[in-house]
């Protein structure tokens, strides 16, 4: 009994030491016959994943400057509200394109250069 115990023991380690891979893309998603049409693919980003940008400057507001991030220095990501409807004022921030990475980390990088 402790024999099976330290053998369920060492592959439980074992399945935990070891760093969980990423998948291959580029296999993933070859394209394996060229004369069939593809059907679109449409990609939708999570909450975050989008960069905003004021627009009449194009300054970048979202996700801007790690340290405006960091520390909690978002004031540019608020909407202008109508004193009368109170409602948010439409228009002053688009969003223009996918973030790839952000504070060293690659969230569409990859997907997107294998799309």
């Amino acid at each position: 009994m402790k024999r099976y115990l330290v053998v369920l023991l060492a592959f439980a380690l074992a399945g935990c030491a070891t760093s969980p891979r990423e998948p291959d893309l580029k296999r993933l998603y070859a394209v394996s016959s060229t004369d069939r049409p593809q059907n679109p693919v449409i990609l939708i980003h999570g909450i975050f994943g989008a960069k905003l940008r004021t627009t009449d400057d194009n300054r970048e507001i979202w996700p801007g400057r790690l340290t405006n991030f960091l520390f909690g220095n978002l004031d540019s990501l608020a909407l202008e509200i109508d004193a009368e409807s109170l409602r948010p004022v439409e228009g002053g921030s688009e969003a223009y394109a996918l973030f790839s990475k952000f504070a060293g980390r690659d969230y569409y990088g990859k997907i997107l250069d294998t799309l």
